[in-house]
């Protein structure tokens, strides 16, 4: 189970990490002026959706395979649970084409039915069909100066699913609300460089409060009070299960 996580998470990233790697690329076909080359990709690198949400996976990734690799053999539901924390990354792949040139961001007409797609003033919106005509709506808010995103997800008008985070001291404090027909679930996670902290909170019946206006200060009783909490830092791994 836990080769399982880390091979989502390797997917993952590689997945994000290529769409949003044009991004800092920022080659001109039409001059070989390095300079102007330079000063493109440092006015470029950082600004846009997709290039801070491949910063933040790539740490989240890290993060998460620190924890995975220390929970011990005997405890065998917590992998399968913390999946989730990487899971919910796959509904977020057509965020990473956000703030993308017309043409990086091509791929996704040909991976989605009817696509449309607006990026102005920070804002993304992205909307697609799937095979059944079902009508999927992405709303993506983001402020580069504080390093935070929030994406909400309706389909055929219906909220699905809600995705933040938001830059933490040296981390990241990230939110994810997952509805269902059998159950919502939210799943919390505070983590920075060798530290991660998770929590599971199920059968929840509201919409959580939004951390995407939080003063980067999200500590550990944020998300300790769920179904199920881990963590790991200086080299130690503890869990209530």
């Amino acid at each position: 189970m836990k080769k399982l996580s880390k091979l989502m998470l390797m997917l993952l990233v590689c997945f994000t990490l290529t769409a949003c790697g044009s991004n800092n690329k920022v080659v001109n076909d039409e001059t070989n002026n390095d300079s102007k080359e330079t000063e493109q990709k440092e006015t470029v690198k950082g600004t846009t959706p997709a290039d801070s949400y491949s910063a933040y996976l790539e740490m989240k990734s890290k993060a998460i395979e620190n924890l995975t690799d220390n929970i011990p053999e005997e405890n065998y539901v917590l992998p399968m649970e913390l999946l989730g924390f990487t899971m919910v990354d796959l509904t977020m792949i057509p965020v990473t084409f956000c703030g993308l040139d017309e043409v990086e961001r091509s791929g996704l007409a040909f991976l989605y039915n009817n696509f449309t797609y607006d990026y102005k003033d920070n804002k993304c919106i992205l909307t697609f069909e799937d095979e059944e005509a079902a009508k999927t709506r992405y709303e993506t808010m983001f402020d580069s100066k504080r390093d935070a995103m929030q994406t909400k997800v309706f389909v055929d008008d219906k909220l699905t699913f809600i995705n933040e985070y938001v830059k933490n001291k040296s981390g990241y404090a990230a939110q994810y609300y997952v509805v269902n027909e059998e159950r919502n679930v939210i799943y919390r996670t505070i983590f920075k460089d060798k530290y991660i902290m998770t929590g599971i909170y199920n059968d929840v019946t509201e919409e959580p409060d939004s951390i995407y206006n939080s003063n980067n200060n999200i500590g550990e009783d944020w998300l300790n009070k769920g179904n199920s909490w881990s963590k790991y830092a200086d080299g130690v791994f503890t869990s209530n299960k």
